[in-house]
């Protein structure tokens, strides 16, 4: 049997030939993409806005974003392509705190806050994926270079497509090891901060963890609250004098872009073009059975309302328990996608369920075993390239728009991803209950 430190070191260049896989295949995939329109398609909607608001224009008008596209970027082509970027690019729908981060890169030229961008989320990326490798590394140092391995050749979509999941997701995972090894811990504050003011729907369930976990956590999430505050408030109040129905104006643009057929539609009238950027919510789900909002939205939190109980239950138990931190983080990083509108980037967050599928692999038996099957379906069902094959080869199979064969096509596209997750997040709570029941406690990283 290898001894630890020569098992870490195997890891160790387990997890660099991954990273050098990362970077040729996104760097290949931005190449070939270079032309379209599409590519980096949210970054130039973020950027837009960006524009508009330093030009003190309302950045929700749909008017003044596509006046400001077309005046920076040039005519909007044509046909569906152009009616994509059209919808997307003109349509901003995130809350104003996301200024705080995209109006200093909107003073850069275009294509040097691209490049930037896709630098910061493609460094970000790689760095949040080597530190969830260290806090597993003591416990299955090759086993979970080889998970992570898998997720560093399956991120395409948090890069080429611009989303700020990318970088908010990275940013959460880096803060999460600030806190766990109580080292660097104002940057953990800070990158906690910055990723809640782009996508608080992404990391907000991890830092409502850190205000349960006990007073040291406690105090970590009201410092990156303070944080959050201070980089924000500025912005917020900027929007609210310029723009002060900007809350309606965001609501409209929501209703069109979650409109029957449109591009983030749940129900199945979009399920067939969707693509491989897969929405990952539970109402992709229940829209199946009775495409309404009203039923699918509501099914969709009752079903998660009882597993976010128990985990807050669970994470309030932790006072001064490190034990199943790991198992209660990896059941955030899974539940937090189920009740709202998310898609497959910013599901790379599942990647913190590593150290918990380590922490149980070490400890042998059937829960061990278990945490490698959910967890590797989980990182599968979230990848990229094997949904683009698999959506490659269903609609080869039977490329069919209308009947039962559309219906079974929806099936396959929409059930998968949520049921895994649902699946994963209850394996995990059962994880955090059975560690905090111990006698003998699990070591945590």
């Amino acid at each position: 049997m290898k001894s630890a430190k020569t098992a870490r070191a195997d890891g160790f260049v387990v997890m660099v030939l991954g990273a050098l896989g990362f970077v040729a295949i996104n760097f290949l995939f931005l190449y070939m993409a270079r032309r379209s329109e599409n590519t980096l398609i949210d970054f130039k909607s973020a950027y837009i806005a960006g524009r508009c608001l330093l030009q003190n224009l309302d950045p929700y008008s749909h008017e003044n974003l596509l006046r400001v596209f077309q005046g920076l970027l040039g005519e909007i082509s044509s046909g569906s392509s152009g009616t994509y970027v059209r919808e997307v690019a003109t349509m901003q729908v995130y809350f104003p705190s996301a200024f705080a981060i995209t109006v200093p890169l909107a003073t850069l030229p275009f294509g040097i806050a691209e490049a930037v961008w896709v630098m910061l989320t493609a460094a970000s990326c790689l760095v949040a994926a080597f530190l969830v490798w260290d806090l597993a590394a003591e416990a299955a140092p090759l086993l979970s270079a080889t998970l992570l391995c898998f997720y560093f050749l399956n991120a395409e979509t948090s890069i080429i497509w611009g989303n700020a999941a990318g970088l908010a997701v990275s940013l959460c995972i880096i803060a999460v090891w600030c806190f766990l090894r109580e080292r660097y811990v104002p940057v953990g504050i800070v990158c906690l901060a910055v990723s809640l003011a782009l996508k608080p729907h992404d990391s907000g369930l991890v830092w409502l963890f850190f205000l349960l976990a006990g007073r040291v956590h406690r105090r970590r999430a009201g410092q990156t609250l303070a944080v959050l505050a201070a980089l924000t408030l500025p912005f917020a109040l900027w929007i609210w004098r310029l723009a002060p129905h900007w809350i309606g104006e965001m609501n409209a643009n929501y209703a069109a872009l979650f409109a029957r057929g449109a591009i983030d539609d749940p129900g199945p009238a979009a399920g067939l073009v969707r693509g491989a950027c897969l929405i990952t919510s539970l109402q992709t789900v229940f829209s199946v059975i009775w495409d309404d909002p009203r039923f699918y939205n509501l099914a969709s939190y009752a079903v998660c309302l009882l597993p976010v109980g128990v985990w807050i239950r669970l994470s309030i138990r932790t006072r001064g328990r490190l034990e199943p931190i790991s198992m209660l983080l990896a059941a955030a990083a899974a539940l937090s996608q189920l009740p709202t509108y998310h898609r497959i980037y910013d599901a790379k967050l599942v990647i913190l369920a590593v150290p918990a599928c380590a922490l149980l692999w070490a400890k042998g038996g059937r829960m061990a075993r278990l945490a490698l099957l959910v967890t590797l379906a989980g990182l599968i069902l979230t990848a990229d390239l094997p949904w683009a094959a698999f959506l490659a080869f269903i609609s080869w199979l039977h490329p069919a728009v209308t009947g039962w064969p559309a219906t079974v096509q929806v099936i396959a596209k929409a059930f998968p991803v949520p049921l895994v997750l649902l699946c994963m997040g209850v394996f995990y709570l059962v994880a955090a209950s059975k560690a905090q029941e111990e006698k003998t406690p699990i070591s945590v990283p």
